[in-house]
Order: C-alpha cells, then structure tokens, then sequence
C-alpha cells in the first residue's frame, strides 16, 4: 500500500482489506488504524481517490484519533469529496457533531463557499494561527 508504484486498484484494495481485518479482529484494530492514518498523513503524495479510501476505511474503524490527519487531508483538498463526503459529513459519520449540528454547519457552509473546508482549518493549526496548511504536521 504505501509504494505510489503500484497500481491504484491494488492499493484501494489494501485499504478496503484492512479496514475489514481492524473490524473482524479486535487486537487488529489499533495497527489497522496506524497504518491507515500513517499512509493518510502523506496525503500531498498520494492521489485523491487513494485518500478518500483511507478516509473511508478509518470511518469503518471508527477511528476518531485519526481526525486531525482526516481534518490536514480535508483541509489541504486532497481528498475526492464524490466518494466520501465532504468533512462535515465525515465528522457526522465518526459522532464528532450530531445531525442537527451537521444540518446548521452544512447550511452556514452553502453560504460561505469559499471557506469550504474551514472547520478542519481550525484542526490543523500551525502556531495557532488557522491556515491551509501544505504539510500535515500529524505523522
């Protein structure tokens, strides 16, 4: 998974698999999830198809220790929004908002489109001051 040489299928694949064996094998589960926010961590490298996978498989995991590097992923836009959501819908998935929470952020984000990812921003501080960061400082 983590050599970009290899196919994108295969690697879609791993990531799909692991999140399978974390949710079959309860003393799986913790590496499952370190090796997917570790490959999620090199987001700039890796296509967004591959990170929204990744993004997918630690939602299944129910990993909310990975938020910060889901939030830098978001924030950085390297994540392909058609196939997970957007994160406002992967906070809602992992119980980090309620719906109702969601349905408020979701409409205040319609009105203020070019801060789309601004809640993740807030996550991904680099000396406290909220920015778009180019390299996610959680790996």
């Amino acid at each position: 998974m983590p050599d970009p040489r290899q196919p994108l299928t295969g690697r879609l694949t791993a990531c799909h698999t692991l999140a399978l064996i974390g949710q079959g094998y309860f003393e799986a589960t913790h590496d499952c999830i370190a090796l997917l926010t570790t490959q999620l961590g090199k987001a700039l490298v890796h296509p967004p198809q591959f990170n929204a996978a990744l993004v997918e498989a630690l939602v299944k995991l129910a990993a909310i220790e990975a938020t910060p590097v889901i939030a830098c992923a978001f924030s950085n836009q390297r994540v392909q929004t058609t196939v997970v959501g957007d994160w406002l819908t992967i906070q809602l998935r992992l119980g980090l908002i309620s719906y109702s929470q969601w349905q408020k952020k979701k409409g205040a984000a319609n009105l203020l489109p070019s801060r789309r990812f601004h809640t993740a921003d807030m996550l991904c501080k680099t000396n406290d001051t909220p920015s778009l960061i180019r390299e996610c400082p959680y790996r």
